[in-house]
């Protein structure tokens, strides 16, 4: 059963060249047809369309043109990317008092993705955007 998520603090992407990075979640993005995720990461910002293959949830590099008509609507600039990727960890609903901080983690099994994406969607309106 997934837990009341108050905020993602980060998420853990994998390559497909093996190599583990930890983004920061900015918002989702749903098109008619399809959605994007766009994280932070060292400041610079990324668009991944999200992919189902075999019961699993993948992110593919955005398209060109789509990353530069994202940059225009959003005021930000997005790298592009040419690598798939996929979550293998998440934090979420971190909290911080004056001497302490609490943040809860799911973690995938052997590197399998995760499907992030009821963690996602309960971020709230700040995050979740319709465009068309």
């Amino acid at each position: 059963m997934l837990p009341k998520v108050y905020n993602v603090k980060s998420i853990i992407l994998l390559s497909e060249k093996g190599e583990r990075d930890c983004y920061s979640f900015e918002r989702i993005i749903f098109e008619t047809e399809s959605c994007y995720l766009v994280f932070k990461h060292d400041s610079e910002f990324y668009v991944y369309k999200l992919n189902l293959a075999e019961n699993q949830l993948f992110m593919d590099p955005a398209e060109i043109e789509y990353i530069e008509q994202l940059s225009k609507t959003l005021s930000i600039d997005i790298k592009q990317d040419n690598l798939r990727h996929w979550a293998v960890g998440i934090s979420y609903n971190e909290t911080s008092s004056e001497n302490k901080i609490s943040t809860l983690f799911k973690i995938s099994n052997q590197d399998q993705p995760l499907d992030i994406l009821p963690f996602l969607l309960q971020t709230g309106e700040d995050s979740i955007y319709f465009r068309q």
